[in-house]
């Protein structure tokens, strides 16, 4: 099995969120409905979680889907957005029309 840096943050994050509710890999699985293995894959960053999987961790952890991909994706207290740069997040994601376009 590989990792990748987004599997292995996600799985940090999993791991971080687990320790603070103060509960092993083995009861949060059950938690969750997983095999403690595979949890303990995710939180080694050598799974790719589906959306299905993603949704029971979440509850298991007590935070939305949303947070914890946030949670994730956050790099020194700020939200990393996809391309980077500095004005990264200025423009919509088709062909850089300006993000309040295609807002209406």
């Amino acid at each position: 099995m590989t990792t990748s840096p987004v599997t292995t943050r996600f799985g940090a994050t999993v791991r971080r969120l687990r320790h603070g509710l103060g509960i092993s890999q083995e009861a949060f699985a059950e938690r969750a409905d997983l095999h403690r293995t595979y949890v303990a894959d995710v939180e080694g960053g050598r799974r790719n979680v589906t959306l299905k999987t993603l949704e029971r961790l979440a509850r298991a952890l007590e935070v939305s889907m949303a947070a914890l991909l946030a949670q994730t994706g956050e790099s020194d207290g700020r939200l990393e957005r996809a391309g980077g740069g500095q004005d990264a997040g200025q423009h919509g994601p088709i062909l850089g029309e300006p993000r309040n376009r295609l807002l209406g």
